[in-house]
């Protein structure tokens, strides 16, 4: 039987990795929110940025995915947090089991504690949903940074696009498929060069190789 789940990915330790793995466990979605102390102060989460890195780690060592959910835009967001949720992010342990990440742009509901009056007084809240500002802030520049800060992960972090995650597969082959994919997408935007002028096609091969082989797997089972 294998398994995932929402964890509070800072309170794993060793003895709780290990043993989520013998009972199955693949992967875990984990609010992580943030890389910023400050960011993470306000939200009221009780976590260290070391925790999460570390604990990550553990499970990572013991073959199970993280697939990490990341705010962009909460009050007091700038360009200092974010790039600190950067760091945060570059620092994470990938020679493992794939690491996921996608950044949600703050999306501020009416019933949000961060919605109240009262917050809205303290951080100059204006609008609701996706039409709003702060004092550090709009939710147009918040979009625009969401899409920025990914592309400034490292190659081995996956962006997460609510799909299949295709556990079953070897790692190998998930790992040649993201890391093809991933390339390919900086590439055809121009956040990186070539490191060769061939460089595009044997990505592209890589990736229809992978595609088939993944296609494959899910036709026999």
């Amino acid at each position: 039987l294998q398994w995932m789940s929402f964890q509070r990915v800072w309170i794993v330790d060793d003895e709780l990795a290990m043993w989520m793995k013998l009972s199955g466990c693949v992967s875990i979605v984990a609010g992580i929110e943030s890389g910023s102390p400050e960011i993470l102060r306000r939200m009221g989460k009780p976590c260290k940025v070391d925790q999460t890195v570390r604990s990550i780690k553990l499970l990572s060592l013991q073959g199970i995915s993280t697939v990490g959910m990341l705010i962009c835009g909460f009050p007091g967001e700038t360009l200092k947090t974010m790039q600190q949720t950067i760091d945060m992010v570059n620092s994470i342990y990938t020679d493992g089991a794939l690491i996921f990440m996608k950044i949600m742009p703050l999306f501020l509901t009416p019933l949000a504690k961060v919605s109240s009056a009262e917050w809205r007084a303290k951080y100059h809240i204006v609008g609701t949903w996706d039409d709003w500002s702060h004092e550090t802030m709009t939710a147009a520049e918040c979009i625009r940074s969401a899409a920025w800060m990914f592309t400034q992960f490292k190659d081995t972090i996956v962006p997460f696009y609510d799909e299949p995650l295709h556990f079953e597969a070897p790692l190998e082959l998930l790992r040649r498929f993201h890391f093809a994919r991933n390339r390919l997408a900086r590439l055809q935007q121009q956040i990186l060069e070539p490191s060769y002028p061939q460089e595009p096609t044997w990505l592209w091969a890589q990736l229809e190789k992978a595609v088939a082989e993944l296609t494959s797997r899910e036709t026999k089972t």
